[in-house]
């Protein structure tokens, strides 16, 4: 059983910033969930995480970011690595997660994008093995009428498949 271990609430404004060195967040139902900032700037160095029952690092965008407008919320990652669990990356309603220099390895999927935001991983290798357990039993990487932006920069997909539909 797990519980909130950090709260940070009332931080949207204009120059705000969250900082994380060489955390590791496991095992709850999302081990990061950046709710609705439009302003904030939530950077993580050498983070570890995995485990999460919902989704290991969960990004949804606030009123502006949903609407569209530009922002300077975001959330980067910088350095680290994940694994198991159910989900590894989502954003929502506008999120902007910048993903660079992390390792994936396990099961079930590596990430399901659904909604709407902008997503980048940048110098990863992706290692999902079992593919009938990952969301719908089409592959580690799945895009289902997801609006935005997707990139894959300098990034290996080992005994992975992805699927792009919607």
């Amino acid at each position: 059983r797990s519980g909130v271990g950090i709260v940070v609430d009332n931080c949207d404004q204009p120059g705000a910033r969250i900082f994380m060195e060489q955390v590791y967040l496991g095992d709850s139902d999302n081990n990061l969930l950046v709710d609705r900032l439009d302003h904030a700037d939530v950077s993580m160095h050498d983070l570890g995480h995995g485990g999460a029952r919902g989704v290991s690092i969960r990004v949804i965008g606030g009123a502006a970011q949903a609407a569209g407008q530009a922002t300077s919320g975001r959330v980067d990652l910088f350095g680290g690595e994940s694994g198991g669990g159910n989900l590894t990356y989502q954003v929502e309603h506008g999120g902007r997660l910048m993903v660079q220099d992390c390792w994936f390895e396990g099961t079930p999927g590596f990430m399901r994008l659904t909604d709407s935001g902008t997503f980048t991983l940048n110098n990863a290798n992706i290692a999902a093995f079992d593919h009938s357990h990952t969301v719908s039993g089409n592959g580690a990487v799945e895009l289902d009428g997801f609006h935005g932006q997707v990139a894959f920069l300098n990034t290996t997909f080992t005994s992975t498949s992805a699927l792009v539909k919607g």
